[in-house]
């Protein structure tokens, strides 16, 4: 059995219209919400084994953050950036999801839509990401598979959406 996590970058800043896209920072609303994310996480014991994000500056922060909250309870954690995650497509991260490591059996990944709500309707068996993932919102989807590189089309469980909003006060969607 293998967990993938699929998380899109939080809220981010258009403050600065000068910066490129790949440079634009979290808002503080942005840094709220990962926050939550990560206590939620950490709350649940969903603890990723290896971590890969965007080299963008939104997402690789929301990576930050997370990891640095679940980081108490995590013997090592390090955050690998891969420019595959930014804005090149499903089969990118299909490919990013197959050199996985074997011995790892939770994996998350950083991205962006439409990207990431494309991957997650590609592995997804079931209709519940007929949509956008908001941001910051977190997708976890099971593989009964060994290895990461039979992950396939349709493939994967949906088991867990959450984004922010539901934190503050609506009914979480998962099979708990």
């Amino acid at each position: 059995m293998k967990t993938l996590i699929l998380i899109r970058h939080a809220k981010s800043s258009w403050e600065f219209p000068e910066l490129e896209d790949r440079e634009r920072p979290l808002k503080k609303r942005g840094k709220n919400d990962a926050a939550l994310i990560a206590d939620y996480m950490l709350g649940k014991k969903i603890l990723p084994d290896v971590w890969f994000s965007s080299p963008a500056v939104r997402a690789l922060s929301t990576a930050n953050i997370i990891a640095d909250i679940l980081e108490k309870k995590l013997k090592t954690l390090s955050i690998s950036i891969d420019k595959r995650l930014y804005f090149e497509g499903v089969e990118a991260m299909l490919a990013v999801v197959h050199q996985l490591p074997s011995e790892a059996k939770n994996a998350v990944l950083f991205g962006h839509n439409p990207d990431i709500s494309s991957f997650i309707n590609y592995l997804s068996s079931d209709d519940e990401m007929e949509r956008e993932l908001p941001t910051c919102g977190l997708v976890q989807l099971r593989f009964d598979i060994k290895e990461w590189k039979q992950i396939a089309a349709g493939g994967g469980k949906f088991f867990m959406l959450l984004y922010p909003s539901m934190l503050k006060g609506n009914a979480i969607a998962d099979e708990e």
